[in-house]
């Protein structure tokens, strides 16, 4: 295989992955859109150098290790070893105890399922179990291109079955007896309960949420996850406990909150029945920021089976329940508002027990995979 037709062939996973995960767009396409790449790494090495050329660094190490696989222990062990490469190469750079606020927590191909049924893996182990199911689909797409042994993809095609037609966990997690709560998003001025503003202690700034409450307005939360460089003048708050709302515990986010899963793993662990995130996306214009924003929050509300509350200044705003389903939105850019009554949810989703295990597994797997690579002797 050329180099060109390498290139070639990483570019056009390139386009149908960076397609797939776009609101104007269909997140099924990720299910194939790795085959042009993986037929280019399993073939020829020469298709490494064009992956690092359209992807990231963590991406293209993953691309290097499934090349070394399959020059090492050939095509076969390369198409099985490529699922936990991947999810490594998201897994490890999202954790935030080893990066901090350079964790990158948003380029999971999972995140491409938002608009599909597959995004109901999420509730067992994160958004690595829905990015399993996009990479298991693709290694099996190429295995029946190669014509081999049909067992893997009847595998594969048999969990992705299971999750599009029993759901996740989330779904099965009940209301809690409390009364309705009335939760309102709005572009324009609304009755609201909670407002995203900045708070001044001891002459340091931070982005915070205040709770309006029997005439007094109080400062309950600080945003935690900051965006490097940018917010370097905001300090950084603390995990606080939910906040009681009318008897409903609710777990409170501002802006890039909303895509640390751990964030939201550790309110529902503290008693959160109720998720509520604030922003303001009107630094990306016109752009998708602002839709992918929503997409990714959406995830948030499947792992943990809570109702989620996004409230975007500039929109889109939107009440997300626990299967991932926007059940009101409004558009971005429109000024507008809506109220809706929401109850509290108990009980706890896989992820929300365990947390990410797909991704730590994936890990070790790999590590075990890399260790035979390197003590298989070549030739």
């Amino acid at each position: 295989m050329a180099l060109t037709s390498g290139l070639a062939l990483a570019l056009a996973s390139a386009a149908l992955i960076g397609a797939s995960g776009r609101p104007w767009a269909t997140g099924w396409l990720a299910l194939v859109g790795l085959v042009p790449l993986l037929a280019a790494l399993v073939a020829e090495f020469w298709a490494y150098p064009a992956l690092v050329a359209v992807s990231a660094i963590p991406f293209a190490l993953a691309g290097a290790a499934t090349v070394a696989v399959a020059r090492r222990l050939g095509a076969g062990a390369a198409m099985v070893a490529f699922v936990p490469l991947v999810l490594v190469s998201e897994f490890v750079p999202a954790q935030r105890w080893l990066l901090g606020d350079y964790a990158n927590v948003f380029t999971a191909l999972g995140y491409t399922q938002y608009g599909t049924p597959l995004r109901a893996a999420a509730a067992w182990s994160g958004i690595s179990a829905v990015s399993l199911l996009v990479l298991a689909a693709n290694a099996a797409a190429y295995a029946l291109v190669l014509r081999r042994r049909p067992l893997p993809s009847v595998a594969v095609a048999a969990g992705i079955a299971a999750v599009v037609l029993l759901g996740g966990p989330g779904r099965d997690v009940q209301a809690t007896e409390t009364a309705p709560l009335r939760v309102a998003a709005a572009l324009a001025p609304a009755p609201l309960g909670l407002v995203g503003a900045v708070s001044y202690v001891s002459g340091r700034a931070y982005n915070a949420i205040f709770h309006w409450h029997a005439g007094a307005l109080l400062e309950v939360f600080r945003k935690r996850a900051l965006v490097p460089i940018n917010e370097r003048q905001y300090g950084r708050g603390e995990a606080l406990p939910p906040l009681d709302v009318r008897g409903i515990p609710v777990g409170l986010g501002v802006c890039l909150d909303s895509l640390v899963p751990s964030f939201a793993r550790e309110a529902v662990r503290a008693g959160a029945q109720l998720l509520v995130y604030v922003t303001e996306d009107s630094f990306a214009g016109q752009t998708v920021t602002p839709g992918l924003h929503l997409h990714g929050t959406a995830f948030r509300a499947i792992e943990t089976g809570r109702t989620v509350v996004f409230a975007n200044q500039s929109g889109p705003s939107a009440v997300i329940d626990p299967a991932g389903r926007a059940v009101q939105r409004l558009p971005h850019g429109v000024a507008g508002g809506f109220v809706v009554e929401v109850t509290g949810r108990t009980g706890i989703t896989p992820f929300v027990r365990f947390g990410d295990w797909i991704g730590g597994l994936a890990t070790v797997t790999s590590a075990v995979l890399l260790a035979l690579v390197a003590i298989r002797p070549t030739g």
